[in-house]
């Protein structure tokens, strides 16, 4: 999902995971099975998620744009819609 946000991001989150799996591997604390078998796991799991993100119409990747100056400190509550009047159109 790092990719979705960021490539940049992404990539070094791939590059730490590779290296953090080559030194478990030369130092013997895991077997190279142990990592295929945890990156199949990972890529299995981010499919389930990413179908059933899909299937509930949610984005993983909609993020609100930041708000910059008068608009990060301005009162968050609805502005108010007028009422209707009688035999008017609607708004």
């Amino acid at each position: 999902m790092a990719f979705r946000v960021n490539w940049l991001l992404g990539g070094l989150a791939v590059a730490y995971n590779a290296a953090m799996a080559f030194s478990l591997v030369y130092l013997g604390e895991h077997y190279v099975l142990d990592i295929v078998a945890a990156v199949l796991l990972t890529l299995a799991i981010y499919a389930a998620m990413d179908l059933w993100l899909r299937r509930h119409n949610r984005e993983p990747d909609a993020l609100p744009a930041p708000l910059h100056g008068a608009e990060a400190t301005a009162d968050r509550r609805p502005v108010p819609t007028p009422p209707l009047e009688p035999g008017g159109p609607p708004p």
